[in-house]
């Protein structure tokens, strides 16, 4: 199902008045969302879904709203309205948008409506094959950045913590060279599956690294992700992996590094990571078995 969204500020018309338009020749195929700013509209756009947006804009603010969206959600497409002297068709293309020019009547609604719709599914599709790691069929370290960045974005602006949490498998290149990439991408699979089905729904999981398998847990403390992570790492530990005839113990350690940082507020997504990665070094080189779970916070001082 796809998303339709009417963004209201600088609208060329009355929003009650295109959302009557839009139920008529849509129906119920689509829920019908109206916000009122561009911020807004960026948080609401669902991630993993086709997305349609009505709005009005000038050609630069069009291009610029256009772009700063599909950075974060790549299966948006956008219909604009506006009025026929104001861009001419080529503007079409070049703001990779629909033009919907007013007057309009319900057969050129649909029109516009369908021919967005088929482009949001493409563009879905396209995003959907270049943000999954083939292996495990988790999102992959591309995708992981982009989300982690916009939520650092949001962090700033709500001031609500985030952590970055990165599980890596120990003996990792042993087990490469003794068994081989058929037995290391199941071992993968069956890590990736066993997270995906332990970590909260709104979590990211991908894997960003040949071992590295790293969970964005939005609005969570550094306490808190320590207590979510050092449970889900027992769990992991606790279980058997069974591949043709072997059968091996799982190990795993992690890393959890948290943002903000009380002294590098402007820290980006390649930051957190690589701290969460300095945690996870850490846990791995420990023979401490209580630490299999590092936050950066405690180890920093020592690097």
């Amino acid at each position: 199902m796809t998303a339709i969204f009417v963004l209201t500020d600088g609208l060329a018309i009355a929003p009650d008045v295109l959302e009557s338009h839009l139920e008529a020749v849509v129906g119920s195929r689509s829920p019908i969302r109206r916000v009122a700013q561009v911020a807004d509209l960026q948080e609401q756009l669902p991630p993993d879904k086709k997305a349609v947006v009505f709005f009005s804009a000038p050609a630069e603010t069009a291009l610029e709203l256009i772009e700063s969206c599909r950075s974060m959600k790549p299966g948006t497409a956008f219909v604009l309205i506006t009025e026929p002297e104001q861009l001419v068709d080529k503007a079409e293309a070049a703001l990779d948008c629909h033009l919907l020019r007013q007057p309009f009547d319900s057969v050129e609604l649909l029109s516009r409506f369908n021919a967005a719709n088929r482009q949001s599914e493409l563009l879905y599709t396209l995003a959907d094959c270049s943000q999954t790691d083939e292996v495990t069929n988790l999102h992959n370290r591309r995708y992981y950045i982009q989300r982690l960045s916009k939520e650092i974005s949001l962090s700033r602006r709500h001031l609500s913590p985030l952590c970055c949490v990165v599980i890596g498998v120990n003996l990792y290149q042993m087990y490469l060279d003794s068994y081989g990439y058929g037995f290391i991408n199941a071992l993968l699979r069956f890590l990736a599956d066993k997270i995906s089905g332990i970590v909260r729904h709104e979590d990211i999981v991908a894997r960003i690294g040949d071992d590295e398998i790293a969970v964005l847990l939005s609005r969570s403390t550094e306490k808190g992700a320590k207590i979510f992570t050092t449970r889900l790492v027992h769990d992991l530990n606790a279980a058997i992996f069974k591949y043709g005839t072997y059968e091996e113990e799982v190990s795993v350690c992690a890393g959890v590094a948290g943002y903000p940082l009380p002294d590098f507020p402007g820290a980006d997504a390649d930051t957190v990571i690589r701290y969460a990665r300095h945690a996870l070094h850490q846990a791995k080189t420990s023979a401490d078995e209580t630490k299999k779970v590092q936050l950066f916070s405690e180890i920093r001082p020592a690097l």
